[in-house]
């Protein structure tokens, strides 16, 4: 898994507040303001529709409907105190969070135990 390569220096950014996200069971329930739970994939329909208007902003006429999907593998590693992330489906190499602050986290050493991650 490759790095991906930053647009900025993480250290030069300020640090920002923190704050406790519970952890919830993805249920039927839990989930249905987000979407749904897929167990039989090749037998589920996927309808692509524009997405809504937030706000005091329209969608622009013929946007917002072309995603699409595609189908692979989206691998996690820890590098240190650096949660990588990569989609083969798509070739996207990312960061998906810190076990440490991002302004002192190592990508070389693990600094920190792996007990929280800051995405």
């Amino acid at each position: 898994m490759s790095a991906p390569t930053y647009l900025f220096a993480v250290k030069d950014k300020p640090v920002l507040d923190l704050f406790e996200i519970p952890l919830i069971k993805a249920t039927e329930e839990s989930v249905r303001e987000y979407g749904r739970l897929v167990y039989r994939p090749d037998e589920f329909e996927i309808e692509i529709v524009q997405w809504p208007a937030q706000g005091w902003r329209a969608v622009d006429e013929d946007t917002g409907d072309a995603g699409g999907w595609v189908e692979g593998v989206f691998y996690c590693d820890w590098k240190g105190d650096v949660l990588y992330g990569s989609n083969n489906a798509v070739n996207g190499n990312y960061v998906l969070g810190w076990c440490a602050s991002p302004q002192t986290a190592s990508s070389e050493h693990q600094t920190v135990p792996r007990e929280r991650v800051s995405l």
